[in-house]
């Protein structure tokens, strides 16, 4: 019997310009393997874009995230579940994906063009040891879930388990009163998050292994990888039974204070990094129009969450790495639904949002140094900084370069924190901020790549070299950000 896609209702209203993006691509010619960047194009669109995740395992928030130090607990509310936006793009397949088309080129935080241009070369020659490397991590995959927000222990106080619910990471049950609120301990991370009492494991092992996934199928046009991407895309999106409704309103709960917190929007990065595969997956016969079609609708009614909700709008106000985090969400929601100006939009207004405002003249980040993990968070929020910067040139705003009056630019912070990288504990100790534990520090050759390319300056690149010598060949970064 033939597959039927799984579609929910809402998808019914996109239908139409949804089509029309479909059969418009039709007509587009596919580049293929042989894509390459088109003169004149944006300097993230020449093989210098790309995410922050550093492995194929990297998934999402690095585990230092979490509620922030001294936050204030946010309250609820919500936008209708299957309220939507007009989807502009994000149709169906049409043979190869073409990069350089669409209503937004290269569409992605990687960079997508790169990719295609290296595609028939990755499983030789200096690329093979990533080659090899992300096909292992997708062979694990192929026996993974499905996973689905169905699956876990505890109900949300909605009562409807579709709702997404996660712990926030740095509370704990009191020792002096078992039983009542938890308590906040600022860079100490709760295990209890990852359990199955909550979402949050099983939503980073789904983006994992989609990640995986669809690499491997797009460099290896292996079917079997992107046949297991949409059984986990579809259980965890798109089938009625086992979907997750589109919205964070439980995210980053604490026992005893707050059903749901403004900083659980950041859970939602995850999503963020996963849309670039999904692009990949475009061209394979395990997908159809209406697949894309219904992760169209659900991404367009998370992205009406994330403009309309209580808490949303609080973390979009947030003047640290939650704020720019809800950038990079907002961004990369609308650069898949192909909604140009308002990824210009927000692009534009980091200038003064998040570069003037996040970062001093002699490029410290204040709010992340007055962290307990200081180091972390400086590298942290400088990663969601160039993600917003890769998709700002996506449209054609340059933050990479931009510099306030005073001296405030995202390389100045980059340059900062760079001279203490590798993260010697002794150095750190001397400039007065704290890093109680040791840093996670997969964001940091996806950063040091893009620098050295953008910048035109080997230095970044070494220092990612040296860094990371015993891993480095292997790196994911050596395909989705190649040289």
């Amino acid at each position: 019997m033939a597959r039927r896609p799984f579609i929910s209702r809402v998808a019914i209203s996109a239908a139409i310009p949804l089509l029309a993006t479909f059969f418009s691509a039709l007509s587009l010619s596919c580049l293929g393997d042989d894509t390459t960047a088109a003169p004149g194009q944006s300097m993230a669109g020449s093989g210098a874009s790309g995410s922050t995740a550093s492995s194929t395992g990297a998934g999402g928030a690095p585990s230092g995230t979490g509620g922030e130090a001294g936050s204030t607990v946010g309250d609820g509310g919500s936008a209708p579940e299957d309220a939507g936006m007009t989807v502009d793009g994000a149709g169906g397949t049409g043979g190869e994906p073409n990069f350089d088309a669409g209503p937004i080129a290269n569409p992605g935080l990687w960079d997508l063009v790169g990719i295609a241009r290296i595609r028939a070369q990755a499983s030789q020659g200096a690329l093979k040891p990533a080659y090899d490397s992300v096909i292992a991590e997708a062979n694990k995959s192929l026996d993974v879930g499905p996973f689905s927000v169905m699956n876990k222990t505890k109900t949300p106080p909605s009562g409807d388990k579709h709702d997404y619910m996660s712990l926030a990471r740095y509370w704990w049950p009191d020792p002096n009163n078992p039983t009542g609120p938890y308590i906040q301990k600022d860079g100490q991370s709760n295990p209890e998050i990852d359990s199955s009492n909550y979402d949050y494991r099983s939503m980073a092992n789904m983006n994992d292994a989609v990640k995986a996934l669809g690499l491997a199928y797009y460099l290896s046009r292996d079917e079997m990888y992107a046949r297991k991407a949409h059984t986990l895309l579809v259980t965890w999106f798109l089938d009625p039974a086992t979907r997750m409704n589109p919205n964070f309103n439980y995210a980053q709960s604490v026992p005893g204070v707050a059903d749901g917190r403004s900083e659980g929007v950041i859970d939602g990065l995850q999503f963020a990094k996963m849309l670039d595969v999904v692009e990949l997956l475009r061209g394979s016969t395990a997908f159809n129009a209406a697949d894309f079609m219904g992760l169209a609708t659900w991404f367009s009614s998370m992205r009406q969450w994330l403009a309309t909700n209580m808490l949303a709008l609080k973390e979009q106000s947030a003047l640290n790495n939650h704020g720019s985090w809800y950038d990079v969400q907002a961004m990369r929601y609308d650069v898949f639904l192909g909604r140009a100006d308002a990824v210009a939009q927000t692009a534009n207004a980091a200038k003064q949002k998040r570069i003037a405002t996040q970062i001093g003249p002699d490029g410290k980040q204040p709010e992340e140094l007055r962290r307990t993990n200081a180091f972390f968070y400086s590298w942290y929020n400088l990663s969601a900084l160039f993600d917003i910067a890769t998709l700002g040139s996506r449209v054609g705003v340059d933050l990479f370069n931009y510099q306030t009056a005073d001296g405030r630019s995202i390389r100045k912070a980059l340059d900062f924190i760079v001279s203490y990288t590798p993260f010697n504990a002794t150095q750190w100790a001397m400039t007065g901020y704290q890093q109680i534990g040791p840093p996670d520090i997969t964001m940091q050759p996806g950063v040091l790549r893009r620098a050295g390319l953008l910048y035109n300056q080997p230095s970044y690149e070494q220092k990612f070299v040296t860094a990371f010598a015993s891993s480095q060949a292997a790196d994911i970064i050596q395909l989705v950000y190649p040289k």
